[in-house]
Parts: structure tokens; sequence; C-alpha cells
């Protein structure tokens, strides 16, 4: 029975090492793969006209022409591959390959996707860097593979669809009412707000609020879909998204990316690959103007955004250079938010579509962005994590060289 089990547990082990600590031992052997065209069609030295339609297609650009094309995608794995090499995750690692390899009945590890960061939690994993107070998921979704439910699908195929509404449906004519479906219950205990959603649904839900198409899914026909969901590429048709996270970031922000409509959101505590890239306006500064909007910042030390909030997002910007707009946690100026909005229609417009234009026209939601930001996040795990040829003295013990500078 152990040996039976010990290649699959090896093989699976292996690939959560690799993707957890961001692994690659190099660019060799990696086959060049280009929808549509052969790699030996690529003359020598030829490249791809940055932000065309053809570039977005490329799974076979070469780092440099990531960096070209897609600027600031590559920032979260510069950013961790700055902090060095590892030891004591290494480490935690090997203890649990010892474990599950010597286990004399079946043993299945599994690791949950989020790890509360309390200090009553016991975590199979933990952050040996200086804190942060924002919370990083470095890897890609899935949905940019697929989604398996009705409403959501993939990425790629989303895109497609709100591509076509958007080209048919001017921001004037969108429903302008603030749209939101989700399950209440389902928010990091951890977090600034542990009833964020509750909270929500509190003060837009179905029948509180004229200015809002704010409902909690039903699933009670049990089936993959909600009664009450909306298919994704339907939030597009409303001026206002509002974004919740969840018990940790939400895959469904990607797709309302997508959309030419305002992100109403309170400030995002989790960071995927290109939560950076984000241009905040702060509800305070858009409802108070920016001078009393500072002298509140000074004076008042629980006005929105909070130090902590200051801390993560420590730079906002004019409501017409901003991207998407950060209200208050406990959504108490959601209305007056929106309301606002409503009577400033081209600072609305405009912040809705340097959202789309932003991550569908800069083409961070493409194939080719998506397959650039893999390879460079393996290849930044091999620069912290490799393992040089060098001579080492006799006799010394796994456990000792797997920690030694030898093994880097």
């Amino acid at each position: 029975m152990r040996g039976s089990l010990t290649r699959p547990i090896l093989l699976v082990f292996g690939i959560l090492f690799a993707i957890y600590h961001f692994g690659w031992r190099g660019e060799t052997g990696i086959r060049r793969v280009r929808y549509g065209v052969s790699s030996n069609s690529r003359s020598t030295g030829a490249r791809t006209n940055p932000g065309s339609l053809e570039s977005l297609e490329d799974l076979g650009l070469a780092e440099d022409e990531c960096r070209d094309i897609f600027p600031g995608l590559m920032n979260e794995v510069d950013r961790t591959v700055a902090n060095g090499p590892f030891k004591r995750q290494l480490a935690a690692l090997h203890q649990i390959y010892r474990a599950i390899t010597s286990s004399p009945t079946p043993f299945v590890y599994a690791r949950p996707g989020h790890i509360a960061s309390t200090a009553t939690t016991s975590s199979s994993s933990f952050v040996t860097q200086p804190a942060s107070k924002a919370h990083s998921f470095p890897m890609p979704h899935f949905s940019a593979w697929s989604w398996a439910l009705p409403f959501l699908n993939s990425l790629p195929a989303a895109s497609s669809v709100i591509t076509n509404l958007e080209a048919t449906l001017p921001f004037s004519r969108k429903d302008p009412r603030a749209v939101w479906r989700g399950t209440p219950w389902f928010a990091n205990p951890s977090g600034v707000n542990p009833r964020l959603r509750q909270d929500l649904v509190r003060v837009a839900g179905k029948g509180n609020a004229a200015w809002a198409d704010v409902q909690s899914l039903d699933w009670t026909t049990n089936s993959a879909s909600a009664s009450n969901g909306l298919p994704i590429q339907d939030f597009c048709r409303y001026k206002y998204v509002i974004h919740t996270e969840g018990v940790s970031y939400s895959g469904r922000f990607s797709f309302h990316r997508m959309c030419r409509s305002v992100i109403l959101t309170p400030p995002l505590e989790w960071f995927e690959p290109t939560t950076h890239l984000l241009r905040p306006v702060f509800s305070t500064a858009l409802l108070r103007g920016r001078a009393e909007f500072e002298v509140e910042m000074r004076e008042n030390p629980r006005a929105h955004p909070s130090k902590r909030t200051r801390e993560i997002w420590p730079i906002d910007v004019n409501p017409d250079d901003a991207n998407i707009v950060f209200v208050k946690p406990d959504w108490s100026d959601l209305e007056e938010t929106v309301a606002w909005l409503e009577a400033h229609p081209s600072v609305a417009e405009g912040i809705a579509a340097r959202q789309r234009d932003q991550f569908v026209g800069g083409g961070y939601v493409s194939k080719a962005a998506e397959t650039c930001y893999w390879r460079s996040l393996l290849k930044g795990w091999k620069e912290v994590a490799q393992v040089d040829e060098g001579d080492l003295p006799e006799g010394v013990t796994f456990e000792d060289f797997i920690l030694s500078p030898e093994a880097r």
C-alpha cells in the first residue's frame, strides 16, 4: 500500500510545492505555442507589435515583450523575488513531505485557498517576511482557463460577450442603479468588516433602496445556478457595479473589470496580480472635495480611509484620473456616492471608461498576458529557490543540506 501511494503523493506534492512557492527551473525546453501560427513561422528577431490584437493571442512572447506589452503585470512577482530566498517554508514543506510519504495508511493533505491570520489560528503555512497590511494572492484566477458555472464560464468567453454588449450599449443608456448579487455569509471573519456582505444587503437590499439592485443569491432550487442570478455580462448593463471580497479575494473582480461601468467597493484588502494597477478615488474625497478631505484626514483619526487602509493604498487620485471608487467599509456613504455620480455623469463615465480601457484595452485579460504572468511567476520562484551545483563536505545530513546556501 505504501509503495502504491508514494508516486502519486510525490507528484501532487511536487506540483503544490512548485505553484505555492513560484517554481520553475528555467525556460529551457519550454515549447513556444502561438494560436494559429507555428513557432517556425516567426522570423528571428521579429517583435510583436505592442498593443496589437495579434499580440493578445500570442502565447510565445519573450519576457521583454511581455513587459513591454503589459507594463506592471509582473510587479507582484518582482516584489516577492526582491524579498530573497526562503528557508523556514522549505523546512516546513519537507516536514510535511516526510510525514506523508512515511504514513503506513492512506493520508490526504489538503491546503485551503485561504489561511486566516488571527492569533488563535494554527496554519499550515505562514509568512516569514515583514508583515504587510495587504494580503497577496499572486496566482492568476482559474477562470482564465474556465469556471464551471453556467452564469460565469471563462474570462476569454466573457470578454467576447461583454465586448459585443459594450459596443451597442452607451454608458448613458445603462441602468442607473448599483447592482450586486452574492452570498451574504461568505465573508472574511478577520477582515476590516466581517459583516461586509450582510451590511450591504441591509443598506441596499431588495426593497430597501430604489437606487440599487442588490440581492442575496437564492439557491433554493438546489441547482448550479441561483434563481435570481445574473449572467456575468448582464452586470455590464448597469452604470454601477458593487464589488465585495469574500473569505479572501473574489474571482468575479476580473469579470467586473471588463465592464465600462463604475466599480464601487470598500478598499480592497487582497491583491491579485493586477490589483496594483487600480487608481482609486475615495468616496470621501469625491463627496467632500479634495481640500476638505485632506483636512478631515489630518484632524479625524476615524475618517475614511483609515490609517490601515492608507498603508495599503497610500495614494489616491482625483476623480478625473480614477478608474475605481472606494466607499466606506460599512457602506454608509454608498447611496450618497451613487447620487453624486449620477449628478456628475461625465465624471462617472470617465471612471467607467478608464476602468475598461486599462484592463481590457491594455490586454491584461488576454491569454497572452496570463501566459506571460505564469512564466514570470514560475521564473520568479526559480530566482529564490534554485539549486546551484557546489561542493559539499562529506557526511552532511539532508536536513542541514536543504537549508544550506548550496541548496539554493
